[in-house]
């Protein structure tokens, strides 16, 4: 797991899942999940939503060098969604230029993205200001 880093499941789990031997799926809950005030999900900061970017690309990048077709897929539409998310809530910081340039990338398709998203992203790749209204 990475130190000091937040999202650190976004950036090792599919890792772990790599280097297994053999991967079992089972149906019965084993924990359940408690969502508290103060944990990383309630709390956004530059530096934690830098941290999930990072997670991201180095997610999307091991998925294309191993040729796995759908979770790259997959994993390019959330890392497209959280920089539409990172442009509304960090504008006029670094990370904002680099959502920028991921969706001006991302190749949107009402197909297989959902006609909501592709408005979203031809919003944010017509002029970003805009969608900084729509947002606020």
């Amino acid at each position: 797991m990475p130190v000091g880093k937040k999202y650190e499941d976004i950036g090792t789990l599919y890792k772990y899942v790599f280097n297994s031997k053999q991967v079992y799926i089972y149906d019965d809950v084993l924990y359940y999940y408690r969502e508290r005030e103060g944990s990383t999900v309630y709390t956004r900061s530059l530096k934690m939503a830098m941290d999930q970017l990072e997670a991201r690309q180095d997610q999307l990048a091991f998925f294309k060098v191993h040729n796995y077709l759908k979770a790259y897929k997959r994993a390019r539409y959330y890392l497209m969604n959280s920089c539409l998310g990172f442009i509304s809530e960090f504008p006029g910081s670094k990370l904002y230029y680099l959502s920028l340039k991921c969706i001006k990338k991302y190749n949107v398709s009402v197909k297989n993205d959902g006609f909501k998203t592709w408005v979203k992203v031809w919003i944010v790749k017509f002029n970003p200001k805009v969608w900084l209204f729509i947002k606020n």
